[in-house]
């Protein structure tokens, strides 16, 4: 038994030839060339989604929309949470993407703008991405119209294409349309 407290610590060959070669098969490095955003990330009819989380209040499921007569065709009703009226916006009529009349919402988008909740129905949450704003693609020129108004760009990740939108803007077409007076 060898008691030379140097030969104790020392990591043999081995382990350490191995633990090389796992430091070099390290996958590759994500370069940033712009700053890193979070986003969530959704789906609405069949395309995807983005809006920045600092226009995100809480995701909710689904629960119970109080409707309101006579009202505008993107103004689903409203809903009581915890002690607050929020007004439920349906993004698809704003955008006017075609609606299915037996379709179920999976999940509301809470927005805070301008000290106003409101919610927005989403079919599908993907969930909170990371991305390089450097890979934000402008609008472009073909689309044209109000619905470019709520874009701020275009994004594709993996084999998925994102359409980025502004909440905000949506927010203050809805109260434009509704005669609400912004704050």
């Amino acid at each position: 038994m060898n008691t030379d407290p140097k030969d104790q610590n020392t990591i043999p060959d081995e382990i350490l030839n191995a633990r090389a070669e796992l430091y070099a098969q390290v996958e590759e490095r994500i370069e940033i060339k712009g700053q890193i955003k979070e986003y969530i990330a959704f789906r609405l009819g069949q395309q995807w989604y983005m809006a920045d989380t600092h226009q995100l209040s809480e995701v909710l499921n689904p629960q119970r929309i109080s409707l309101l007569p006579r009202n505008r065709k993107f103004i689903s009703g409203i809903m009581n949470i915890r002690g607050n009226i929020v007004l439920i916006a349906d993004i698809k009529a704003l955008l006017n993407i075609p609606e299915d009349p037996d379709h179920l919402y999976a999940k509301i988008i809470l927005t805070k703008i301008e000290e106003d909740l409101t919610g927005f129905p989403v079919d599908e949450i993907l969930g909170v991405v990371h991305i390089d704003t450097y890979g934000i693609k402008p609008v472009i020129s073909a689309m044209q119209g109000l619905k470019a108004d709520f874009i701020n760009g275009l994004y594709q990740q993996e084999d998925k294409h994102f359409v980025l939108l502004n909440l905000e803007r949506l927010w203050l077409e809805m109260t434009n349309k509704l005669g609400t007076p912004n704050h």
